[in-house]
């Protein structure tokens, strides 16, 4: 005897037909015995020869036992066949039997891959083998027949197996599963490739057709007919249906997707039908108007719709879901999905894919944007011709849109109400040509001097004036100029580089700020470039003064510049002693005025037979009225920085001088913020930087607050070409290890009044002592005497603590400092007063500048020397001239102020050794500070002179021995 295993179909009362695994007793007959079915509680017994699917068949076949189902669908306390008894028959159908029926087909599939013989089952003990269920391997496919007759439609369905046409009527057909649906048909069970719907199969088991009455044909041939037409093969009797070639068009609509967010949706348009890439549909369907119930059918090209995507996904889009797509680098932001639509419209549109906007209440401009430019060289300026083109009927001059790109303003209206994006990259690439150019006609206007920095947002190569942030020195001149004639004195190789760089400047009519560090010489630069003009013009003076015959007139004042204009310098009132030093003694042949003084309204008149004024700032606050009506040459402005508020009349006032050229010295034209900057900048190139809310907002803010390294890169860009700033370091090599140089120092007003009265007191207190004692017996008085006007030279709150003026001294003493502390230098400050010392150790203290201290009375000088060396926080050591005299190396400073003069200069010769002496890398400046009109210039004129005087009273080792009453008298009158 031999046993296999078998899958049997047989009846269920409750719920149809049900398949079970059996196992069969083969006796060779035309019969089978039915010896077991294989349940969960015997599984173990026939495991062995049972294999892995098949044993899941026996899982399945549990699950849908009576006591399996009745614990699935009821909470109930009753027993499977109770359970049963009640059941519904519209229950069972909804609920049970699809349950059941995803079973089946998971059972018949096994079967059939497993090669197990499947059985109709109709009697308890046997089953023969002409009951044998044949699954078909291939897929059946199935097809709706249609034939229109006069008085309506006949309908029916079939199947297609093999090539065969197959009629489900009489022929004992069973629906075992709906979905998956498989169909037994006679002994043959078929399955399905498409989505078949086993009840309305089951229709026709018994039913030749259904008719359809001629009353209800629209609604059907537009709907079922056009359905089955789209989704199975339809065979069709009494009307036409036929395939036509469409118009193919892909689309992209920018729309919201699910989730609300913008999006770009790829769907083909066959005709007028939209289809999206996700629909697996192969064809659609369109019922023909007018034309009885014929139809068109088209069919979808997936070639050319993978053509597309392919165009896509090289343009960078990707699919993130369905068919919706978006940049690679984008997460789906409304403007940057409309900048790629117009970054790429050019290519969508040779690719032939539509743009399509699902807004209601707006439409964006989704064509192409860009920019044409082009542009006209001018003397001063560049004309630039910058329009902004949208698609190919909008284009709207580049200087209409600064407001938006001013203002991050990405929406503009367009003449036709579309909505453009302005390109992110616009608001930096010509924020700065929008900013510094000028409206002019349909031109933007821009100063060369702005050039550097707008010229890489036009993208031009242009031969321009201003290049990389320099003069252009083959556009100024062949070769280098020569230094002027006249000039006492031979400049150094950065200030002769100082001096054509001024020229140059003179050359492209651009104001210059020479930034030069302190010391450097930059009143020496000034007044080569000055007399290298003044030259100038009086060569064009004498040219012009020649008679007709061509020669010169002897009667002519070659001397004065005879169609030239005077130029003019402000100062400090301080500073303007040593320019007229500093004129004598390098440059003699310029004429000048001092146009200072109550009566300085008298020197007008000499304007036009001067070549130079030299002024203060006060006096150009008060009398601003009337010099603007002068025309001047030069207009150079000595410690610019005092014009740093541009709110402040003295700024206000030198920016209304009228001037050719411009020039501006100051070692520090940033003191406090980037406001300092622009106030100079803008007295000498008036809208370098543009006004001054402007400046505030696009550099000042940016820079000061967020420090902003782009903006300071274009700051730099833009003042490069008008700043020439050389430190005491980078020309060092050029220097004298010691460069010694006087300061003149104009007393305060209080304190020349105040001087006058003890000057007058202390003389005639000195010669009446003489008179009363004689010469020899009167030391102490002297001394004391000229002691004491030493002091108030320095400073009255010396003598006297409640003396509540200024000191010129004092100041000129700071501002000097000042300079040289925001250079970054170390200075060592020597008196012959530990009062005068006191007096600048307060001042340190209320502003918070370090320094160190050394008297006759500090103890642990090792300690305060060894401080001011190593920290770099120590930027002062104020020395007393006794305990500074020996024992000590301070080469860390380079700059020495001596603030009052010593009767010998070897003592203060010796101080400035201190800081001057080997060891020290650095060349060392020494500056002597000078009270004007008082005894200490008259010690140093006595010096300079070398009179006999000079040699009694300074080199002596007994001055007072050697002293007449008539030297007295010359000393303190």
């Amino acid at each position: 005897m031999y046993y296999q295993f078998a899958v049997l179909i047989q009846e269920h009362a409750a719920f149809g037909r049900l398949p079970y695994l059996f196992v069969l007793e083969d006796e060779g007959k035309d019969y089978h015995i039915i010896h077991d079915r294989v349940t969960r509680a015997n599984l173990k017994k026939y495991r062995p020869q049972l294999t892995k699917p098949l044993v899941e068949m026996v899982f399945e076949t549990e699950e849908y036992s009576d006591k399996s189902l009745k614990q699935r669908f009821t909470n109930k306390k009753i027993s499977p066949r109770e359970f049963i008894k009640k059941l519904d028959g519209e229950y069972v159908k909804k609920f049970i039997r699809p349950f059941i029926e995803k079973r089946i087909a998971t059972i018949i599939s096994i079967a059939r891959d497993e090669g197990v013989r499947v059985y109709l089952r109709d009697s308890q003990v046997t089953v023969y083998r002409g009951k044998e269920i044949f699954i078909k391997s291939k897929p059946a496919g199935i097809a709706f027949n249609f034939e229109k007759l006069e008085n309506g439609t006949r309908y029916f369905q079939t199947i297609r197996h093999n090539g065969k046409i197959i009629n489900l009527t009489a022929k004992n057909g069973s629906i075992l599963s709906n979905d998956p649906c498989w169909l037994l048909l006679q002994n043959k069970l078929y399955h399905f490739e498409e989505s078949v719907d086993g009840k309305k199969l089951a229709i026709f088991f018994n039913k030749q057709f259904i008719q359809v009455p001629a009353r209800l044909e629209k609604n059907f041939y537009s709907t079922f007919v056009k359905k089955c037409i789209t989704n199975f093969p339809v065979h069709a009797e009494g009307f036409e249906i036929k395939e036509v070639d469409p118009e193919k068009k892909a689309a992209l609509f920018f729309e919201m997707d699910f989730a609300g967010l913008p999006a770009l949706a790829l769907r083909f348009r066959y005709n007028d039908k939209y289809i999206s890439p996700v629909n697996d549909q192969t064809k659609y369907v369109q019922l023909e108007k007018n034309a009885g119930y014929n139809f068109q059918v088209v069919f979808r090209d997936f070639d050319w719709e993978n053509h597309i995507t392919q165009i896509l996904i090289k343009l960078g889009l990707s699919c993130k879901y369905e068919n919706y797509y978006l940049p690679n680098s984008d997460a789906g932001e409304k403007y940057m999905l409309i900048g790629w639509l117009n970054s790429h419209a050019a290519e969508l549109a040779k690719a032939g894919i539509e743009i399509n906007q699902g807004f209601a209440d707006i439409s964006y401009f989704t064509g192409e944007i860009n920019v044409k430019v082009s542009y006209t060289e001018k003397q001063d300026w560049f004309d630039v011709y910058a329009m902004a083109k949208f698609g190919d009927d909008f284009e709207i001059p580049m200087f209409k849109l600064r407001k938006y790109l001013l203002n991050d303003i990405r929406e503009y209206k367009l003449p036709d109400g579309q909505i453009a994006i302005l390109p992110e990259h616009w608001f930096k690439r010509y924020e700065d040509l929008v900013s510094f150019g000028e409206a002019h006609q349909k031109n933007i206007r821009v100063k060369k001097h702005h050039f550097p920095l707008v010229g890489p947002s036009i993208g031009g190569v242009i031969d321009m004036v201003i290049n990389s942030g320099e003069i252009d020195i083959s556009k100024a001149t062949a070769g280098p100029i020569p230094q002027p004639t006249g000039l006492n004195a031979r400049l150094r190789s950065y200030q002769d580089e100082g001096f054509q760089w001024l020229a140059r400047m003179r050359k492209f009519k651009l104001g210059a700020c020479l930034a030069d560090d302190m010391g450097l010489g930059k009143t020496l630069q000034t007044l080569s470039i000055l007399l290298k003009h003044f030259s100038e013009e009086k060569a064009s003076g004498e040219q012009t003064a020649k008679t007709s015959s061509g020669q010169l007139d002897l009667f002519a004042d070659a001397e004065i510049d005879i169609n030239g204009k005077p130029s003019m310098v402000v100062m400090p009132a301080s500073l303007i002693h040593n320019w007229e030093n500093e004129i004598r003694k390098f440059a003699p042949s310029i004429k000048f005025i001092n146009y200072t003084g109550t009566q300085r309204s008298d020197m007008v008149d000499k304007f036009t037979t001067t070549n130079l004024i030299l002024t203060t700032y006060g006096v150009i606050r008060n009398d601003i009225q009337d010099l603007e009506e002068h025309e001047f040459d030069y207009v150079i402005l000595d410690e610019s920085q005092i014009i740093k508020n541009p709110a402040s009349k003295i700024a206000r006032a030198v920016n209304k001088l009228n001037c050719k050229h411009k020039i501006t010295l100051s070692g520090t034209p940033i003191e406090n913020s980037l406001i300092d900057l622009w106030s100079q900048m803008n007295f000498l190139n008036k809208g370098l930087l543009g006004d001054l809310s402007f400046f505030k907002r696009y550099f000042a803010t940016p820079i000061e607050r967020n420090n902003d390294a782009e903006k300071q890169e274009k700051l730099q860009l833009l003042i490069k070409p008008v700043i020439l700033r050389r430190t005491k370091i980078q020309v060092e090599k050029e220097l004298p290890e010691l460069v010694e140089e006087f300061i003149y120092c104009e007393m305060s007003e209080g304190q020349s009044e105040f001087y006058l009265e003890e000057k007058s007191r202390i003389r005639n207190q000195v010669l009446a002592a003489i008179e009363d004692h004689g010469l020899k017996n009167s030391g102490v008085a002297m001394l004391q005497g000229l002691s004491k006007l030493r002091q108030v030279a320095n400073h009255p709150k010396m003598v006297f603590p409640d003396y509540k003026h200024g000191s010129g001294k004092f100041n000129e003493i700071i501002r000097n400092l000042e300079t040289l502390i925001s250079e970054g230098h170390k200075v060592l400050m020597f008196s012959s007063y530990v009062k005068h010392l006191r007096l600048l150790e307060d001042y340190f203290l209320e502003n918070d500048i370090g320094y160190s201290m050394l008297t006759g009375t500090t103890v642990k000088r090792g300690k305060i020397i060894k401080e001011f060396q190593e920290d770099k926080q120590k930027k002062v050591f104020l020395i007393s001239m006794k305990a500074g005299g020996t024992g000590i190396n301070l080469t860390q400073a380079d700059y020495v102020f001596l603030l009052d003069p010593w009767w010998n200069p070897a003592v203060e010769n010796q101080a400035v050794s201190r800081a001057h002496r080997i060891g020290q890398a650095r060349h060392v400046f020494s500056y002597r500070f000078i009270t004007l009109g008082t005894i200490e210039e008259k010690i140093l004129n006595l010096q300079q002179k070398k009179s006999k005087l000079a040699d009694i009273f300074i080199r002596s080792d007994t001055p007072l021995q050697k002293l007449s009453v008539e030297n007295l008298r010359e000393l303190i009158d």
